[in-house]
C-alpha cells in the first residue's frame, strides 16, 4: 500500500487523542447527556458489554499468546478495545439514567443506585487506561513495533482489571432491581 494513501486515512492516534479530549471534556463539566429519554433504555440495553468483552477480549488476547499468532492478538485487542471504550457511553447513559431509574426503584433499590453510581464513578478510570492502553498496543502490533509485546501484556492486564472493575460495579447495579441478589448480601454484610 503506498504511504500516501495510508496518511490519508488519518492517524490512529489522532482517534484516540480525540476519544481523550471528549472524556476529558466530559467529565470537566456535567456530561455530554447523549441520551436523553432513552438514557435507561440505552444503559440496560449496553451495561453488559463492558462485562463480557473484557472478560473475552483478555481469553481472546492470552490464547492468542498461546497460539504466538499476531493475527489473533490483532483480533483479541480489537475485542478488548471496544469492550474498554464501551465503558463509557454506558457510564454516560447511566449517569443520564438515574433519575429515571430511581422513580422505578423501590427503597432499597434506590440506596443501591447511590453505591453503583459510586462505584462506577470510582472505577471509570481503569477503563479509560485500558481502553488507552488497548489502542496503543494494537498500533504496535499493527506496526510490528519492538515493545508491541509489553504493550499487549500491558493491555490484557489492565483489561483484566477492567473486567474485575465491571463485575464489582455490575454487583451494586443488579441489587437495583433484583431483591433476591440483595438477600444475599445482606447475609454476608454487603
Amino acid at each position: 500500500m503506498p504511504s500516501s494513501l495510508h496518511r490519508q486515512r488519518g492517524s490512529p492516534w489522532s482517534i484516540v487523542f480525540s476519544w481523550v479530549a471528549l472524556v476529558a471534556t466530559a467529565h470537566a463539566g456535567e456530561g455530554l447527556h447523549w441520551f436523553g429519554e432513552n438514557a435507561l433504555r440505552v444503559h440496560l440495553m449496553f451495561n453488559h458489554l463492558p462485562i463480557f468483552g473484557t472478560v473475552l477480549g483478555v481469553f481472546a488476547l492470552a490464547l492468542a499468546f498461546l497460539w504466538k499468532n499476531d493475527v489473533s492478538r490483532r483480533v483479541a485487542l480489537v475485542l478488548l478495545l471496544v469492550s474498554t471504550a464501551a465503558a463509557y457511553p454506558v457510564f454516560q447513559a447511566g449517569e443520564d439514567a438515574a433519575d429515571d431509574a430511581r422513580m422505578i426503584a423501590d427503597d432499597p433499590g434506590s440506596k443501591w443506585i447511590d453505591v453503583h453510581m459510586e462505584r462506577a464513578e470510582r472505577g471509570i478510570y481503569v477503563f479509560y487506561v485500558a481502553a488507552f492502553v488497548t489502542a496503543v498496543a494494537l498500533y504496535a502490533e499493527a506496526r510490528h513495533r519492538r515493545w508491541a509485546t509489553p504493550a499487549t501484556i500491558a493491555a490484557g492486564i489492565l483489561g483484566a482489571a477492567a473486567c474485575a472493575g465491571s463485575i464489582w460495579i455490575a454487583d451494586a447495579g443488579g441489587k437495583i432491581r433484583h431483591s433476591e441478589l440483595r438477600a444475599v448480601s445482606h447475609e454476608k454484610g454487603m
